[in-house]
């Protein structure tokens, strides 16, 4: 017969989902944010997920936290712009990183959320000049014209 406190152990039921795993993890699962209702900190049970244990809540985003070649390496979404916003996608994230360490294939900059850059100032304000100034009269032509040039040249010098 088990005694009852055995299953709310943390450190016993972090034991063994880790033996039942037996994988190594690439960096770090870490919550973005803390408890909303205390201001603190979520607490990990490994292979599980965070948790504030006096209200029972849990956090909308995380982040693999992981060192590669000296640097800290934080990775907010995987490859195809996807945030981390579960445990079970940061894990599955963690893990497949770990294997592209080992097979000496990881680069960071794949996971630089590439649908992001579709939104710059500066790639909506060229899109946009593209696309519909064309078709429109001279005069507004050149009024927009300038106006481009003087926001491009501003969105350069805040980056």
């Amino acid at each position: 017969m088990l005694p009852t406190d055995v299953l709310t152990d943390l450190n016993i039921v972090r034991i063994l989902v880790e033996k039942r795993q037996g994988a190594k993890m690439a960096g770090h699962i870490r919550a973005k944010g803390k408890c909303p209702v205390c201001g603190k900190p979520f607490i990990e049970i490994q292979k599980l997920g965070f948790i504030c244990l006096e209200h029972q809540t849990v956090p909308k985003r995380f982040y693999v936290d992981l060192p590669w070649q000296g640097a800290r390496i934080r990775v907010f979404s995987d490859t195809t712009g996807q945030v981390l916003d579960s445990y079970d996608r940061a894990d599955k994230l963690s893990d497949r990183i770990g294997e592209e360490l080992e097979d000496h294939t990881f680069d960071p900059s794949r996971y630089v959320t590439a649908e992001a850059s579709k939104f710059y100032a500066e790639n909506l304000l060229m899109r946009f000049e593209k696309d519909k100034i064309g078709g429109m009269p001279p005069v507004i032509r050149k009024t927009i014209g300038v106006w481009f040039g003087s926001r491009k040249s501003s969105s350069r010098n805040r980056m």
